[in-house]
């Protein structure tokens, strides 16, 4: 197959969906398909258009971003002209101008009856607006418009939805008017080899500072103050615990002022294999959002025998499952953080036994060489139907 992949950025140094992406596209690669991407030009690598003979990336002019998150690539007159070169367009999360593009380019064509193979997007997360979401009345507003006309158009375009989870698509089937066959679920993953880096793994207490990692944006939807206002209260209990704080956003300096005089440490942006790396090292990764799909880093995290502390928000809940492959805790709750973190500090059995289970799901369910497979399945079905 000749298979199109567009998402905003692609490497594996960014968030979730580009690293998912990313790693699903050179999984592809790896079965013998013919890969290409449409991609903006905000990347922090050398350009190298062609990572291998099969795998070819397209990085179009690009006007700035969106709130530093959405990036403005023009990619619309390559899809117009293009889309019949491929059996499959296969686009990253309705959020994005790059899969606006998309879903305008799948209009045009049929308007003028040109041959367009079938449009699949992947929705990432962002479904609606929870109410614990501190942004300001204006974002709020700017989303609910958006999500109203300009995703439901991108939304409505595709000739299938993918879904990272089972509630996900109940979102998607409660907030916009899709047919329920034409939703399809295509998990996270992670890397084969992130499943090494539990060989390394220890989780003595006694002798180490208990460290807290997150990694991930530092935007108002990720909470990261309710994580630093939980290590406020669980240091009256535990005196050996420090936080590592992995990622940039807009929050940043926020956060710094907040974590002063705090063992709290910030990395900034780390390489991809560097940050998981820093999670295999640390005693528990901790996710506190209040507005999430299913996050690749905590299936990251459980690969490498991390236990996970996270809030139940999103798909998590379908992944993490309280005493058994994590610890849940409610949303935008402080004092409920820093007791999950406490309970994990005093019961090491509870640790181990978590990051077992996970860590043997991961490896059963979750990575992207059978990730891939799935693609392969959904993509002939979805030629064969059109």
């Amino acid at each position: 197959m000749k298979i199109l992949q567009v998402t905003p950025f692609f490497a594996e140094s960014y968030g979730g969906t580009e690293r998912y992406s990313y790693f699903l596209s050179n999984a592809l690669a790896d079965k013998g398909h013919d890969v290409e991407v449409y991609t903006s030009r905000l990347y922090k690598g050398i350009y190298n258009p062609r990572l291998r003979p099969n795998l070819l990336v397209h990085r179009y002019v690009t006007l700035g971003s969106v709130w530093k998150i959405n990036p403005l690539a023009i990619i619309l007159p390559a899809l117009i002209w293009n889309a019949s070169e491929y059996d499959v367009i296969h686009a990253h999360s309705f959020l994005y101008f790059t899969s606006n593009q998309v879903a305008l380019a799948k209009i045009y064509r049929s308007y003028f009856n040109m041959r367009t193979p079938p449009v699949l997007l992947q929705i990432h997360g962002g479904i609606g607006i929870p109410k614990e979401l501190k942004i300001s009345r204006y974002k709020k507003t700017i989303k609910r418009i958006y999500d109203n006309t300009v995703g439901s158009m991108t939304i409505h375009a595709a000739d299938a939805i993918l879904t990272m989870s089972q509630i996900e698509k109940e979102q998607i089937l409660e907030n916009f008017k899709v047919d329920e066959n034409q939703i399809l679920i295509l998990p996270n993953a992670v890397l084969d080899e992130t499943l090494e880096l539990a060989r390394f793994k220890k989780l003595d207490y006694e002798k180490d500072v208990f460290t807290l990692i997150y990694a991930g944006d530092l935007e108002p939807w990720k909470a990261v103050d309710d994580l630093i206002a939980a290590l406020k209260i669980v240091r009256k209990k535990i005196d050996n615990i420090e936080l590592m704080i992995v990622g940039e956003g807009t929050q940043k300096k926020k956060l710094e002022k907040m974590a002063r005089g705090l063992p709290v440490w910030f990395t900034g942006y780390l390489p991809h294999k560097q940050a998981l790396i820093r999670i295999a090292e640390a005693n528990a990764f901790v996710m506190p959002s209040i507005w999430e799909g299913l996050p690749t880093v905590i299936l990251e995290a459980m690969a490498a025998k991390t236990p996970v502390i996270s809030t139940s928000v999103g798909a998590i809940p379908e992944i993490v499952k309280d005493e058994e492959t994590g610890l849940l805790v409610k949303p935008a709750n402080p004092q409920s953080l820093a007791e999950a973190i406490y309970k994990l500090w005093k019961n090491q059995d509870l640790a181990e036994k978590i990051a077992s289970k996970s860590y043997n799901m991961i490896k059963r369910k979750y990575t992207f060489n059978r990730i891939a497979r799935y693609a392969e399945h959904i993509y002939r079905h979805m030629m064969n139907s059109k």
